[in-house]
Parts: C-alpha cells; sequence; structure tokens
C-alpha cells in the first residue's frame, strides 16, 4: 500500500490497515512524500508506523541521505540545549519547545544546507525531518510526526528492530483478493 503525504497537516491512521494480506510474513506501507508536503510548521502525524523486523512500512522522501554521526555537545543555537547525532538519530540534551528543536534541526547549526534525513524524539513521539539543501527552516523542508514511535536507533533500507526505513520505491504491490 502506498500513502501520499500531500500538502498540509494530514493525520495518516496505519493501524486502519491491519495485519499482513494472507500469505504475507509483513504488512507493507510506504508513506511518500515530495518537498512542500509536511511543511515544518504545518506536518503530518502518523499513527501506526512500525519500526521492528516485522515491518514493512517505510518512508519514499526526496532523498535517502542520513545525517552523519557527530559528538554529543554540539550547540543547537538554543540556550543550554546540546546535540549529538548517530546512524541519522539526533539525541538532544536540556529543555526545549518542540518547535525550537525542529528550527534546531533544520538550521546551520545542524543540518546547515544538507539535503539529510534525520530523526529525534519529543514526548513519546518521533519526528523525521529531512533538510531541502537550503539553511534554516523553510516550506520545502519535511517534517512528519511518527505518534508514539519511540526508541529508534538508526535510518536503513530494510527493516530491522527500531529502525525506520527509508527506501527509493514502493514496498510490497499486492494484487488479487
Amino acid at each position: 500500500m502506498e500513502i501520499h503525504g500531500g500538502k498540509g497537516a494530514d493525520t495518516i491512521d496505519l493501524t486502519a490497515s491491519g495485519m499482513p494480506p494472507s500469505g504475507q510474513d509483513m504488512r507493507y506501507c510506504t508513506l511518500t512524500y515530495v518537498r512542500g508536503d509536511s511543511e515544518y510548521n504545518n506536518y503530518d502525524s502518523v499513527s501506526g508506523f512500525q519500526t521492528d523486523k516485522k515491518s514493512g512500512d517505510a518512508l519514499y522522501l526526496p532523498t535517502k541521505v542520513v545525517f552523519g554521526d557527530v559528538a554529543s555537545g554540539q550547540s543547537t543555537g538554543i540556550d543550554n540545549v546540546t546535540y549529538g547525532a548517530k546512524d541519522g538519530i539526533i539525541t538532544f540534551t536540556g529543555k526545549a519547545s518542540l518547535e525550537q528543536l525542529i528550527e534546531a534541526a533544520l538550521s546551520d547549526h545542524i543540518s546547515g544546507s544538507a539535503e539529510s534525513t534525520a530523526a529525534f524524539e519529543y514526548d513519546d513521539d518521533t519526528y523525521v525531518i529531512q533538510g531541502d539543501g537550503v539553511a534554516g527552516a523553510g516550506a520545502d523542508d519535511l517534517v512528519i510526526k511518527l505518534v508514539g514511535v519511540t526508541g529508534v536507533t538508526a535510518f536503513g533500507s530494510t527493516a530491522a528492530d527500531n529502525t525506520i526505513v527509508l527506501t527509493d520505491h514502493v514496498l510490497g504491490v499486492f494484487t488479487g483478493s
């Protein structure tokens, strides 16, 4: 199954897609986004996204480049808030609002002008971000809220525990009854 994010703040519920089709080990769902969908200040909320080895859930984004590793203690541009990153997952230390963290993640301090994908956890949800290649938060940056997703440790090209799958094609096109 493929779902296109589209413009504006959509609410997408993948729990409605239920269990895998008969005879299949996984449920396959690809969420597809292009530049200008799910903006940094008007983003989609996705419920039921799975990040385990039995999941076929994936994100199809404009680029599969993952944000690089950065030692902890780096400046975010927010007073008393620092960050580090491993395998595309940003860890913030200190206290800031969600809006501040999204803007920091898309700023010169963290992603700069990179078109890379990263994620961070905030209040029991995971936020996937992808810069548009222009420093600072803008209309072509992507932000996707994965509701209730916690404990993500990496991005990958195949399903694995605690992994957000990035793909360059729609996964699992099924036909038949």
